[in-house]
């Protein structure tokens, strides 16, 4: 359900990139006082050392082969990432983000479920930075700005001090896009109708230099966490089938497709 409600605000906010007036990202005209928030995964989801961590983000992007991805016209918008640790999801993370590689991204927009803390809505950091080991990375506060004037969305500390989805994305963007801005999001319990709303709030950031990242692993199998649909013989096709299926329907931002 949560990798369901991720999937539309993607497609929704996607669908309507190309016509939005808003094409750059502002300073704010009364610079906030600092304010950062520290990774509460590293060294333990991935390494605590700058070098050992640039390293080993580098060794993923060098391998990954994007030439199909690469024969694609145009911008890239959005993509769809996992939140596993690197050692994990790392490999699978890199596809993805070398696809921005020349191309402008001056702000990304981390969307990732709250593993740890209940609560609806989409929540937003008051804050002014993060931090991993490879430095501190802006939050774009005007952007959250825009975004706390809708009701779907509000302020909140605490899901940000203990949540992965969303950090383990920020190593990857300060290698593959280091002088872009970050607006992180932790969603919630949210119904379709909320999905749709915040899918059409998040166009109003949404320029020429903005893409959006849906933190999602989209299935968990298997006894750890007590999902069984399928027998594990029949796991990979299954899942296979499954990620294709969801595919056919975010390619062309179909949003009610992806939910039936």
């Amino acid at each position: 359900m949560r990798a369901l409600a991720l999937m539309v605000c993607l497609a929704i906010a996607c669908k309507g990139s190309d016509g939005v007036t808003d094409t750059r990202v502002s300073k704010p005209q009364e610079e906030p006082m600092k304010k950062v928030i520290v990774s509460p995964i590293a060294g333990s989801w991935y390494t605590a050392d700058r070098d050992a961590l640039r390293k080993e983000i580098e060794g993923y992007l060098s391998k990954a082969d994007t030439t199909q991805a690469d024969m694609v016209q145009g911008r890239v918008v959005g993509l769809i990432s996992p939140h596993a640790g690197y050692r994990y999801s790392g490999a699978v993370a890199a596809f993805g983000y070398k696809t921005l590689k020349g191309q402008k991204v001056r702000r990304v927009v981390i969307m990732g479920p709250s593993h740890r803390v209940p609560f609806s809505g989409l929540a937003l950091p008051d804050a002014t930075h993060w931090k991993t080991p490879l430095g501190e990375v802006a939050i774009d506060r005007e952007a959250i700005e825009k975004l706390l004037k809708h009701k779907e969305f509000a302020l909140r500390e605490d899901t940000f001090r203990v949540e992965h989805s969303v950090d383990i994305q920020i190593p990857f963007i300060q290698v593959i896009a280091p002088d872009a801005v970050i607006v992180p999001i932790v969603v919630g319990h949210i119904d379709p109708g909320t999905a749709a709303s915040a899918g059409k709030a998040l166009r109003t950031i949404v320029d020429d230099g903005t893409v959006l990242v849906a933190s999602s692993d989209f299935t968990h199998y298997g006894a750890r966490f007590d999902y069984w649909p399928f027998p594990v013989a029949e796991a990979e096709n299954k899942l296979v089938a499954y990620a294709d299926e969801a595919w056919s329907a975010l390619k062309v931002l179909d949003a009610d497709g992806f939910r039936a």
